[in-house]
């Protein structure tokens, strides 16, 4: 296998989940106070307390009470029983989604979730209009578990540095009916979807990259060239032991350089998403439709086809239409007025800042994988 070394730069905020009992509760994991989240260290916290103290704060944890906590924190510094804190001037509903974190506690992008992202595009290229809905489907694009495509390919998890990682704040971008199809900013009980952004109410808070970074770890890519080489000697002859993955041909044909091929695959695909996507928010217009759609087309503008770097979307908000739905329907509308399996897709979430009383918004999970 060899080894192909990149960068990642976040374009946007990313956030790859983990398991949901990893995320942080209020008055449990963190405390708001002050215009400031605080992760608690809740070893250090019990290593404190008398055993008294432990029994009332175990007794207040299964109450959601946060009387103990107001009491602990009366003559003691939050930030000496903190593992980190975040700004925020908006207070968290409740949970707060953890980034992924790998055995030893750090935060980590998983090689599968990049891989996984790489598998979309090139279905993307592979789709003929007939119906993927079951694994001999995915089979006759991919190959079998004997000639899988996708065995070319190995991708490295990349470790995130803890001052790489902010709290994010997000609003979800909905349709709703006013006779016809309307966009807006959802905000949750009786008030539903309305077109005024409000950063108060339905805000979901989320551990992310932060925006524009280049991340200290290195991504790395192994490619199976040895027997990438062989299936390009073997295009025109019969190997039963070895048989050429289907559409090998299609995909690589006489490449020489298998990496720079994908990464044509994948910023093709991307750029008509984003396209697609762009055409979503023209046509589902708010106060901040400009803005999106500008922001949109600076993502666009950093997909070049020199083969020496591509974009992919990955974890939140890479969503129905940047997994399956892109390739299978022509544009972002189509299911909004013919809803496909009764589904519209016609959501996404947005993140968000506020300084110096000015909205910034930004899509989700947008990363740039540069050749070193």
């Amino acid at each position: 296998m060899k080894s192909h070394t990149f960068r990642i730069e976040s374009l946007t905020p990313i956030y790859i989940g983990g398991n949901s009992d990893k995320n942080w509760q209020e008055n449990i994991d963190y405390i708001y106070r002050a215009g400031k989240i605080y992760i608690m260290d809740i070893a250090k916290i019990a290593r404190s307390l008398t055993p008294l103290e432990l029994s009332r704060w175990s007794a207040a944890l299964l109450n959601r009470d946060d009387s103990f906590f107001n009491q602990f924190f009366s003559n003691r510094k939050l930030s000496d029983y903190a593992l980190i804190s975040y700004p925020s001037e908006t207070r968290p509903r409740d949970v707060i989604r953890a980034f992924s974190r790998n055995g030893l506690g750090q935060a980590f992008i998983p090689g599968s979730s990049v891989k996984g992202a790489i598998r979309s595009m090139l279905i993307a290229e592979l789709f003929t209009g007939q119906p993927i809905t079951k694994q001999a489907d995915i089979d006759a694009l991919f190959g079998n578990i004997s000639n899988n495509l996708m065995h070319y390919i190995q991708v490295s998890d990349v470790i995130i540095e803890p001052g790489d990682l902010e709290l994010t704040m997000s609003k979800i971008f909905n349709l709703h009916r006013q006779g016809e199809w309307k966009g807006g900013w959802k905000h949750g009980g009786s008030i539903g979807t309305t077109n005024d952004f409000d950063p108060n109410k339905f805000t979901t808070a989320y551990e992310t990259i932060y925006p524009e970074k280049m991340l200290g770890d290195r991504l790395h890519l192994l490619i199976n060239e040895k027997l990438f080489q062989y299936h390009q000697n073997q295009l025109d002859r019969h190997d039963n032991k070895h048989p050429v993955p289907p559409h090998f041909s299609k995909l690589f044909g006489t490449s020489t350089d298998p990496v720079a091929t994908l990464f044509r695959i994948i910023n093709k695909h991307i750029k008509k998403q984003l396209i697609k996507e762009k055409e979503f928010y023209r046509t589902y217009e708010v106060e901040e439709t400009d803005y999106i759609v500008d922001y949109l087309d600076d993502i666009v503008h950093q997909i070049t086809d020199d083969g020496e770097s591509c974009v992919l979307r990955i974890g939140q908000g890479s969503g129905y239409y940047g997994i399956t739905g892109d390739w299978k329907f022509k544009d972002h509308l189509t299911t909004i007025g013919v809803p496909s399996f009764g589904k519209h897709y016609k959501s996404r979430k947005w993140s968000f800042v506020y300084q110096d009383d000015e909205l910034y918004l930004s899509p989700f999970g947008f990363i740039k994988l540069n050749k070193e």
